[in-house]
């Protein structure tokens, strides 16, 4: 009876195989292993050995952590290999469920550690908390030797008070403590993105795996993003500026710029021996350096451009839209962009058409469909055709009237008493 009664358990438990029950939810926790429970005395079995009388999950790839203990949350684990031998050296309570490059933060009475592999307790139980990012090893502590350090007054000047966690480290592989070992300090770490560096107010990146891409020797990084080029992060060295890939501390543009701007797009201005020029991500020069003021290539890729005194159109593959003749020009609007020859306005549509050749003494951008413009004191609304849609008179217009009335009323007076003194 005992043995049918043990086969019906594993039948049943296969049913199960692969999940384990935390809380109300259900988490697949091990593959290609047999992983039996009988719901009813909560007993888990691997390989048909009773092994815990709780919860259980894979940690890597032959340790599984066992978990015991009436709070579900704070409960402790003990590990066991693939044959539901015990190998702990210490029950933890494990903050990540698994091991990532070869280290998982666990916790115990007096702290937060971290462990190997071997579950030996490389970072020991003394610290406030611990994970594994990057490729490095974060430790937040109120203490300990290179722990507090502080940055000098000239790094709180460059990015305020401190964003600097002063109680929080890193160690590499090695195990060896960045800061101050190696790096005066560090900003948290951004998932996905390189880590900043600094050393003697200069520099430097580490990749996402935690090995130096680049040393410290950077004078700006463009820490607020203001420059950023899609992926592309805007670093200065020797007074120059260049392009790396924030997500691996690559160069990609090479340090030769005088200035930049920043860009949604593959390709953006750059500026070089004063004039500036249009270059991919690849380094290619799409529009040559040329001009002496850019504007941000808008949503269409349209750009202004000025040469000589004057401005125009141009778009992303560096063809003029408009010559460049214009006293000045306005970003397009609906379509539409203002343009100033002399005293006068008028629009052009995208494709540089002088779609309104009446040229007005003022003009406003195009919203939804309809702009206002002066011509000869009149204020009117006009269409995209130059339409008029509605009209005033102008300030000066009613000025004129008013006095008009008045000069009307005042001679009306006076005829009016010269008339009754005559009778009189």
């Amino acid at each position: 009876m005992n043995i049918y009664k043990t086969l019906l358990l594993i039948f049943i438990g296969n049913l199960y195989s692969g999940y384990n029950v935390i809380g109300q939810k259900l988490y697949t926790v091990i593959k290609n292993t047999s992983i039996n429970r009988d719901k009813k005395s909560c007993l888990y079995y691997l390989h048909s050995v009773v092994i815990c009388n709780d919860t259980i999950f894979k940690v890597s790839k032959n340790i599984y952590a066992v978990g015991e203990g009436k709070d579900k949350r704070y409960r402790e684990y003990r590990f066991v290999n693939s044959k539901g031998n015990n190998i702990s050296r210490q029950d933890y309570n494990i903050i990540d469920f698994s091991f990532t490059n070869g280290f998982m933060p666990v916790a115990r009475p007096g702290g937060v550690g971290v462990i190997d592999t071997t579950l030996t307790e490389v970072v020991s139980c003394r610290y406030n908390g611990a994970a594994i990012e990057g490729g490095l090893i974060t430790i937040e502590t109120g203490g300990g030797a290179g722990l507090d350090y502080q940055p000098p007054r000239n790094e709180y000047q460059l990015y305020g008070e401190n964003p600097f966690h002063s109680h929080t480290n890193y160690m590499n592989r090695k195990l060896e403590w960045l800061i101050p070992n190696y790096y005066d300090s560090m900003p948290p770490y951004k998932p996905g993105r390189i880590w900043l560096t600094v050393r003697n107010n200069k520099y430097g990146f580490l990749d996402t795996t935690g090995k130096e891409a680049i040393a410290p020797m950077l004078q700006d990084t463009d820490n607020e993003d203001n420059y950023m080029w899609q992926y592309l992060r805007r670093v200065q060295f020797n007074n120059k500026y260049g392009f790396i890939d924030d997500r691996t501390g690559k160069i990609i543009i090479p340090f030769d710029y005088e200035a930049t701007v920043a860009s949604n797009y593959p390709f953006t201005w750059l500026k070089k021996g004063g004039k500036w020029g249009c270059v991919a991500q690849n380094g290619q020069v799409r529009i040559p350096f040329r001009y002496d003021a850019v504007s941000y290539f808008d949503k269409d890729t349209i750009a202004i451009v000025s040469a000589d005194g004057h401005y125009g159109f141009i778009n992303g593959r560096g063809r003029l839209l408009t010559p460049i003749m214009y006293d000045y020009v306005w970003p397009f609007s609906d379509g539409m962009a203002v343009v100033k020859t002399g005293d006068l306005f008028s629009y052009v549509n995208s494709r540089g058409k002088p779609l309104i050749p009446v040229e007005y003494d003022s003009a406003t951008p195009f919203v939804k469909g309809l702009a206002t413009v002066r011509k000869n004191g009149i204020i009117v609304r006009i269409n995209h055709n130059g339409e008029w849609v509605s009209w005033r008179l102008g300030t000066n217009w009613q000025l004129g009237i008013f006095a008009i009335m008045l000069l009307a009323a005042g001679y009306f007076l006076f005829y009016t008493n010269r008339k009754k003194q005559v009778l009189s």
